[in-house]
C-alpha cells in the first residue's frame, strides 16, 4: 500500500488544528512512524501553489523542508507534535524519490540512480544525511540534471 503524505501540514496545521483536537486528538495526524511499521509506502508531496514562495506558501512544496518535519515533527510554533512519530533522514529522502516514483508506477525509470534509469539528479550545497538535523529544510539546490541534461546549476 503507498500513501501520499504532505508533512507540509504538520508544520503549517497542527498547531490550529491542537486547540481543536486538544489532548491526543491528533495522536495519529501523519503517523508517519505507524505507517512504517505496518509496512506503508509513503510518497512525498505539497499542494504546490505556483508563484508562491517554496517554504511560507500555505502549502510550502520545498521537498526539504518536508522531509525535515518527518523527520523532526516540528510545527511553526517550534513544538514537537508526537516525536514517536519521526522517521529517519533515509525513510525521509525516500519518501521523496524512489517512493514517490512508486506512486507514479515509475520506479523502474526513476526515484534512484542506477544503470537503465533517467538521469535526474540534483546535487546540494551539503550532506542531507550528515548536516545538523535543524539544517535539513535549509538545504538549497545547487545543480540540477534532468534526463541526463543540465537544465540548472
Amino acid at each position: 500500500m503507498t500513501w501520499r503524505i504532505q508533512p507540509a501540514w504538520l508544520y503549517k496545521d497542527g498547531p490550529a488544528l491542537k486547540k481543536v483536537f486538544p489532548n491526543n486528538g491528533l495522536r495519529y495526524f501523519i503517523p508517519l512512524k505507524t505507517y512504517r511499521d505496518k509496512g506503508v509506502i509513503l510518497a512525498g508531496g505539497s499542494d504546490h501553489m505556483i508563484g508562491h514562495d517554496k517554504n511560507n506558501a500555505t502549502n510550502p512544496y520545498n521537498p526539504f523542508q518536508g522531509m525535515w518535519t518527518a523527520v523532526t515533527r516540528r510545527m511553526t510554533n517550534g513544538e514537537v507534535l508526537f516525536p514517536e512519530e519521526r522517521i529517519s533522514r533515509q525513510d525521509a529522502l525516500k519518501m521523496y524519490t524512489l517512493w514517490a516514483a512508486h506512486l507514479q508506477h515509475a520506479e523502474t525509470e526513476r526515484g534512484s540512480i542506477e544503470a537503465g534509469k533517467l538521469a535526474d539528479l540534483v546535487i546540494t550545497d551539503r550532506d542531507y544525511m550528515t548536516v545538523p538535523e535543524d539544517a535539513i529544510k535549509d538545504i538549497q539546490p545547487v545543480t540540477v540534471i534532468l534526463n541526463g541534461k543540465l537544465v540548472r546549476q
